[in-house]
């Protein structure tokens, strides 16, 4: 069912395309527009056929050379189109390029007025006549304003080409009112500009895609724009005045296959495996038929069959292209998101156009708009870009749907892992209060059997020993407990601190301390202040435990000095005290948990106050370093982020 479901969508897809393209063969092409037609040589005009364009296709007298006005060469009869170069005019020229004289006779009945002379993409170097009048001489585009009066008149015509696809006169020129000619070419450049520029603004909007993406998909959609762009720049190279000007059609045509290649690769990704191992073949086709053409351009001046054979193998290569992008439709129904159900119609308008611009040859050519062949290339890259909305769109979509999900299992997670915290705050709570108890009682007990004197051997007072030593431990841990809980009750919102007020209040709580044990408790605040962004009430704790710290090592008369600073990069805090300082092999350790040093085995320290020091700064994005010389004193740093 899916299947034929792909194939009527594709069949109706492509009838819709060739509708189209049926319209633009009747409403906007040279050879089927209604105009006066020559006759007997001549084609008469008056006031009322130039108020539209009138096309010089019928009638033409071309000739070898280039022969001015006034000569009398031989000549025969032609109409613009039928020749795409010089040499099927003449059998004796073997050469496809060389020179050519066209004129073209009409006259007017009417008051004498400015007409607008128009022929794009002459391929040549030109030479127009008025009459007897040289008017203008250029390159590739002719676009000439005329003195228009009543009687007969003769347009002359020299061309000239030594290289390039086309020579001589292959597309007609038009006469009208200034105001007409002018009317076809704004509307015709407005075309052309709005489709060259749609698919440079949907390539950098993939390109951008891509790259946050890396999706091949949309890569290869992005280089099929740029190419589709590229292919359309034959139109504005021939504004350019210049010999140079000739390539335009070399570089239409190599964006042409590059548009080939980008669209085989959407479609190989587009589908099964299976499917898409068939248009490898038709990939390496497309890279040999563009350099094959670059080739065949570059000899063409020196071996002049070159340009024969460069047409022919061009016809064979639509005719593949045609072949193998059809061939996509039928065996393959396309899986997956919105660009894969794409595939079928994309096949549909490449073959269509590829039959029409084969097909269509001297009997189509555009008045205002494209070429049918680069209307079914728009198409394309439209209906690309609708799918690549469409899969965005769906994308979108999900993500906000996932991200919608995850907010909530977020916030989910955050109750259960709040409730954990506050269960396991509680528990340890309760039992740090439960074993206060029986440690006391433990303890007072053994301080009974001490001080009775009661009679203990040897054994048993190292036994004695041994339950005591236990009973430090435990209290020591019960105390741990403690502090973990008076850290983890401060849970008030982070605040703006100034760090001297913030020192200055540190000195009026623990100086009276200080002074107690004879110590001496000195701040130096940085000359210029500095402000930092934390939970003040879990700084202050920081402080406390450094203090306390210090203070239990650092003898009478000496001091704790406490200094800020700060630069344009961190803010730093420092204690330092005149201590008895840190052992060289306790100090890598002093911020683990439960350390309480080598040193100092027996004391009552629960070995977690560095830990609790370290863990809150880092929870406040700060962090701390210690150094110390035996002797001589501690020293810890804290550092903030100056933001």
């Amino acid at each position: 069912m899916k299947k034929r479901n792909s194939i009527t969508m594709t069949l109706l897809f492509t009838a819709v395309i060739l509708l189209f393209l049926l319209f633009l063969f009747h409403s906007d092409n040279k050879y089927n527009t209604k105009m006066p037609l020559p006759q007997e040589g001549t084609l008469f005009l008056t006031e009322e056929t130039l108020d539209r364009p009138v096309f010089l296709i019928d009638d033409w007298r071309i000739s070898d050379r280039i022969n001015p006005p006034g000569t009398n060469p031989e000549s025969v009869r032609t109409w613009i189109g039928e020749f795409p170069n010089y040499r099927r005019y003449n059998d004796r020229q073997k050469s496809p390029y060389g020179s050519a004289t066209y004129r073209f006779r009409l006259s007017y009945s009417g008051d004498d007025t400015i007409v607008g002379l128009y022929f794009p993409n002459l391929c040549n170097e030109y030479t127009l006549w008025w009459d007897d009048i040289l008017l203008s001489e250029g390159f590739s585009r002719l676009e000439q304003s005329l003195n228009l009066t009543a009687g007969e008149h003769t347009i002359t015509i020299a061309v000239t080409s030594d290289s390039g696809y086309y020579s001589g006169m292959y597309f007609p020129g038009a006469i009208g009112s200034s105001a007409v000619i002018r009317r076809m070419i704004m509307i015709q450049s407005a075309v052309y500009g709005v489709a060259s520029l749609i698919p440079l603004i949907l390539a950098s909007f993939c390109f951008s895609l891509w790259a946050g993406t890396g999706n091949r998909l949309r890569l290869h959609f992005a280089l099929l724009c740029v190419s589709f762009s590229l292919s359309l720049s034959h139109y504005w190279l021939q504004f350019i005045d210049s010999s140079m000007s000739e390539l335009r059609f070399l570089v239409s045509d190599l964006a042409t296959y590059a548009m080939f290649y980008f669209a085989l690769n959407i479609m190989t990704e587009s589908i099964a495996l299976e499917a898409a191992l068939k248009y490898r073949i038709p990939r390496i086709l497309t890279i040999m038929a563009s350099v094959l053409s670059v080739v065949l351009y570059l000899i063409s001046p020196l071996w002049p069959e070159a340009i024969s054979l460069h047409g022919t193998l061009q016809n064979i290569f639509r005719v593949t292209m045609f072949l193998s992008l059809v061939s996509g439709v039928f065996p393959t129904v396309p899986q997956g998101g919105s660009i894969q159900k794409a595939v079928p119609f994309c096949t549909g308008a490449f073959g269509v156009s590829l039959l029409a611009n084969l097909f269509s040859a001297n009997q189509f050519e555009p008045i205002f708009t494209m070429w049918q062949y680069e209307w079914c290339a728009f198409f394309l890259v439209g209906l690309f870009a609708i799918m690549m909305e469409e899969t965005n769109r769906q994308m979108l979509f999900e993500n906000r749907t996932y991200q919608e999900h995850l907010e909530e299992l977020v916030e989910q997670r955050t109750e259960q892992l709040t409730s954990v915290l506050e269960e396991r705050r509680s528990f340890f709570s309760d039992m740090a209060h439960d074993l206060k108890a029986p440690l006391s009682s433990l303890k007072a007990s053994i301080q009974m059997i001490r001080s009775h004197n009661v009679a203990l051997d040897n054994e048993l007072s190292f036994y004695l020993e041994q339950a005591e030593q236990q009973q430090r431990e435990l209290s020591r841990r019960v105390g741990s407990l403690n502090e973990l809980n008076a850290a983890d009750r401060l849970t008030e919102a982070p605040e703006t601190v100034s760090v001297n007020d913030f020192l200055r209040e540190l000195y009026h709580r623990h100086n009276p301390e200080a002074v107690v044990i004879g110590v001496h408790l000195l701040i130096h605040p940085s000359e210029e202040d500095s402000v930092i962004r934390v939970q003040k009430k879990k700084l202050f704790l920081v402080f406390e435990n450094l203090f306390y710290n210090a203070l239990r090592f650092t003898p009478a008369g000496g001091s704790i000095i406490i200094r800020s600073e700060h630069t344009p990069e961190q803010i730093t805090i420092s204690i330092a005290d005149t201590g008895c300082g840190i052992s060289p092999e306790d100090l890598p350790h002093i911020f683990e948990r439960f350390y309480v040093g080598q040193s100092d085995p027996d004391s009552e320290g629960s070995g977690l106050g560095l830990y609790i020091v370290q863990t809150i700064l880092k929870e406040l994005g700060a962090e701390i370093t210690a150094s110390s010389e035996p002797g001589s004193g501690s020293r810890f740093v804290i550092t903030f982020p100056n933001r």
